[in-house]
């Protein structure tokens, strides 16, 4: 093993988890001086509201492909890896638009009494992150599970920076907090079409 190799990607990690801290705490000053109370507590309600809706659309597949996916390796399945990818990618995915059907079919209320939001779009924002949300956790999986952990580090750091540039830059053109919920609602389509571009380069082939 080659132990210098191991503690030089942990620092490298390291050093990209605290950039990525940091950018996550100056998203949320730059949410916190540009919008309301209001909207601030509207937009981390909903935040935490639509986590939790993601830990159903996991359901526990996620860390059960990196495990798997370190006891392939270990065997040199690569045909069993990626079978195990795809099955799980289309199960959160129905996971995923069956949860998002139930959430459209009870908006209007949640949205009203537990949110207290006359605005449904900002809602069906973060349908969408729910929806497009396994490709985040096909990406994830495959980083960790081929242990491209400063890879996974990049793509944190990635995703806080591309939601603090889109809310920053749609704010311009319209000063709402819809801008930060777009922002997060694009890191999904993001993280898959970056993959998609570099997986040849790091990744075995998706054939």
């Amino acid at each position: 093993m080659d132990h210098s190799k191991t503690i030089r990607n942990i620092a490298v990690v390291l050093v990209i988890s605290a950039i990525t801290a940091v950018l996550a705490y100056i998203l949320r000053i730059y949410v916190a001086r540009t919008y309301s109370v209001e909207e601030y507590g509207l937009l981390y309600a909903m935040l935490a509201f639509f986590s939790f809706m993601l830990i159903i659309v996991d359901v526990g597949l996620y860390q059960s492909m990196i495990k798997k996916v370190a006891e392939y390796r270990a065997k040199n399945d690569e045909q069993s890896i990626k079978n195990l990818f795809y099955t799980a990618f289309v199960l959160q995915t129905i996971c995923a638009i069956s949860l998002s059907i139930i959430l459209l079919i009870f908006s209007k209320y949640i949205n009203t009494n537990l949110f207290h939001n006359p605005n449904s779009l900002l809602f069906y924002i973060l349908i969408f992150w729910v929806l497009t949300y396994p490709l985040t956790y096909f990406v994830i999986a495959y980083l960790l599970g081929y242990e491209k952990t400063t890879w996974w580090a990049i793509s944190e750091l990635i995703k806080i920076l591309f939601i603090l540039t889109v809310s920053i830059t749609l704010y311009t053109l319209n000063p709402g907090i819809i801008s930060v919920f777009i922002g997060y609602a694009l890191t999904n389509l993001l993280f898959i079409t970056i993959f998609f571009i570099i997986k040849s380069e790091f990744f075995i082939p998706l054939k």
